[in-house]
């Protein structure tokens, strides 16, 4: 993924979501730890999403959904290019709180 390895700099990261609307017009969806041994101790890093517009990838963002916790991403649909909903959790120390994102980043 373009811009992954930018975002993922200790070399772990994970694909958990992918939708495509069409052939050349997808989304991923997934995590990358951002310390040492953050996807082992916590289970989760920080939750990232990278398009794919007419056959052209974009560099992947990372998501913060309000709180800049640990996140994952648990499913991404994208019935239209440009147009994906992405669900997941935030994980804090006492609980879990999900959350959705409409129109998640795409390039045009």
């Amino acid at each position: 993924m373009p811009g992954l390895a930018k975002l993922s700099k200790f070399r772990y990261d994970v694909v958990t979501a992918l939708s495509c609307s069409a052939p050349g017009d997808c989304a991923v969806a997934g995590a990358y730890a951002t310390d040492y041994g953050t996807l082992e101790d916590d289970g989760f890093g920080q939750a990232f999403v990278a398009t794919e517009l007419h056959g052209t990838w974009h560099p992947a963002v990372a998501i913060k959904a309000g709180t800049g916790k640990p996140a994952h991403v648990a499913a991404l649909a994208c019935p239209a290019a440009s147009a994906c909903t992405l669900v997941g959790v935030n994980y804090f120390t006492d609980h879990q709180q999900a959350f959705v994102l409409t129109q998640i980043p795409t390039h045009r």
